[in-house]
């Protein structure tokens, strides 16, 4: 069976895209809470888009007007809410880096 010869690109493209792997994956082993703070910022985001969808959108709005805004507000509230309890993790991170610069 003969393999494709690849070009140079693809060749730099698969061994930085595994060190790149490589590398975020011994830092999440180092600290734990990474994965978790990563987990999390996707979660609110995909929670605001589906709140911004399902409440504030005319064409998917399931809950009647003056109670779909009072939805949306206690959901983006929910979502800053957790936002803020990660912040001296994420102050913490920013000191990490800014140090090792």
């Amino acid at each position: 069976m003969k393999t494709k010869n690849q070009s140079p690109f693809e060749k730099w493209w698969k061994a930085s895209t595994r060190s790149v792997l490589r590398f975020k994956w011994n830092q999440w082993k180092m600290d734990t809470r990474k994965p978790l703070l990563s987990v999390v910022e996707v979660v609110l985001s995909v929670g605001i888009a589906g709140a911004i969808a399902l409440y504030l959108d005319p064409d998917w709005n399931v809950v009647p007007f003056p109670y779909n805004v009072l939805a949306f507000i206690i959901l983006a509230g929910a979502a800053i809410l957790v936002h803020r309890r990660t912040r001296p993790y994420r102050l913490a991170q920013k000191l990490v880096k800014s140090n090792k610069q």
